[in-house]
């Protein structure tokens, strides 16, 4: 029994340092505006909140801290260009 919860332990760990690859390239996207830059206690950056332009179409999306897109909600943004 401590067998297999040692192995869950070490399966549950080494799932939460793997890390998933960007969702797009950088040069399948561009950063229009950073909306909110998220920060920890000591002043480093977590992740960004920003809108990107992808084929013309406008999308909120998030970065991580080396710039990585990690999210994009599908959820077309009408914005008004002036």
């Amino acid at each position: 029994m401590k067998k297999v919860l040692l192995l869950l332990t070490l399966i549950m760990l080494t799932g939460c340092f793997l890390e998933t690859p960007p969702l797009l390239n950088k040069n399948e996207y561009k950063v229009i505006d950073t909306t909110h830059v998220s920060r920890n206690g000591f002043g480093n950056v977590l992740g960004y909140d920003v809108i990107i332009e992808i084929d013309s179409l406008y999308y909120a999306a998030s970065l991580n801290s080396d710039k990585e897109l990690k999210y994009i909600n599908p959820r077309k943004l009408n914005l008004k260009k002036k």
